[in-house]
């Protein structure tokens, strides 16, 4: 895909950056594949500087490994890297929710009772709908992030977005056809009921049992489909 050259220099290289950064989390670009700025540059019609720019910036997010000398390669997620993710997660989304509860006014509480509602059609008996599985992702990542952002705290927000890219590629990849999608659907229900009536104890609890099934839903997937997502 051609990126509009006549966007300015940094109109530019966060478009390229965001271009890159969904072939890594979709894994267009598979774990362990090398890219080069020239490479990507000309499959963009971008300056190597810009395509450079943006793989500098998925090197800080830990999206790509640059080795000194041998090049810049996209980085595979192992088991341990799972769990230490959905660890970090457990932590910031149950602190999250805690601060959350009192905090979060009429607006937020009706979005993550509209996001229940939103996902509810995509189940289909104790799964996901095939076809609808991108869009199951992409709404599951914005429960969470919502979550995060009703203790109001911007660097909590900034510490999860980034943590969230992870959270994406193993959601994308790994758990399909595993997910008992009726169990997590009702754990949302039950999170955005402990918004709605201010329980904050009863929120982070859910909150933190969702993410350790999750956490071991993933890791059987791993099992299966391999060592490396």
């Amino acid at each position: 895909m051609k990126i509009d050259i006549r966007a300015t220099h940094s109109d530019l290289t966060a478009r390229t950056y965001a271009e890159i950064r969904d072939l890594i989390l979709t894994r267009a670009l598979r774990p362990g594949e090398k890219v080069t700025a020239e490479g990507l540059s000309q499959r963009f019609g971008v300056s190597r500087t810009t395509v450079k720019t943006a793989l500098d910036q998925l090197a800080v997010e830990g999206l790509v490994d640059v080795r000194p000398q041998v090049g810049t390669f996209i980085r595979g997620l192992t088991a341990r890297d799972v769990r230490s993710i959905w660890e970090a997660r457990a932590m910031i989304e149950s602190f999250a929710a805690r601060q959350g509860v009192a905090l979060a006014g009429p607006q937020r509480r009706a979005e993550l009772r509209h996001l229940v509602a939103e996902m509810a059609p995509l189940v289909e008996g104790d799964e996901y709908r095939p076809a609808d599985y991108e869009r199951n992702v992409a709404l599951d990542r914005r429960f969470h992030q919502l979550i995060v952002e009703t203790a109001e705290n911007p660097y909590l927000v900034g510490m999860y977005r980034r943590l969230s890219m992870l959270v994406h590629i193993v959601d994308f990849q790994s758990r399909r056809g595993l997910r008992r999608a009726s169990q997590g659907l009702e754990e949302h229900r039950a999170i955005a009921e402990a918004y709605a009536r201010e329980d904050a104890e009863a929120a982070s609890a859910t909150l933190t049992r969702h993410i350790e099934r999750s956490r071991s839903v993933v890791l059987q997937a791993m099992a299966k489909l391999g060592d490396v997502l």
